[in-house]
């Protein structure tokens, strides 16, 4: 049939969910088998478990119950890997212009980065603490869009 526009092919729940949960896989081995992660990961939560034994946070008069916030970071992480699962490149990057769903998860990244930032800064007088959670959030952030910028991309290893 010569001029009839291709249909797009549905997504159903069954095949989102298991696309979800490869590339949820894909980047948390990501992190376990890249030894510089795997190190900054181990570091990180060193760090944190020294920070807790230090500082007291939940005890320090400083604690707020915000705080606990910090732990939105973690909602990228799906955010991430939806748009990875719901928006996969056909072909490499050379072969077409960047997407949008390669500019929103570079959006993301940045998002993610500067909200980082923020509760570090919020977090005044137990920062040590505040910065060892955010590097042990974004260190698993960072499997999250390093899989999905590869199937947003198509740029696969």
């Amino acid at each position: 049939m010569v001029g009839r526009v291709p249909q797009p092919r549905v997504m159903t729940l069954t095949h989102f969910v298991s696309q979800f949960w490869t590339l949820s896989v894909w980047s948390l081995q990501f992190l376990l088998y890249t030894p510089q992660l795997l190190i900054l990961l181990v570091a990180a939560c060193l760090s944190l478990a020294l920070a807790l034994w230090k500082q007291r946070p939940f005890q320090n008069p400083l604690w707020k119950s915000s705080h606990w916030f910090v732990l939105t970071q973690l909602l990228f992480f799906p955010v991430v890997i939806s748009l990875g699962v719901l928006y996969p490149a056909s072909s490499p990057s050379f072969y077409h212009a960047s997407s949008t769903a390669a500019r929103a998860s570079e959006l993301l990244g940045w998002l993610s980065l500067a909200l980082a930032a923020l509760w570090i800064y919020r977090m005044k007088g137990i920062r040590w603490f505040a910065f060892s959670v955010v590097l042990m959030l974004q260190i698993i952030l960072m499997g999250a869009f390093f899989v999905s910028g590869m199937a947003v991309s198509g740029d696969w290893l």
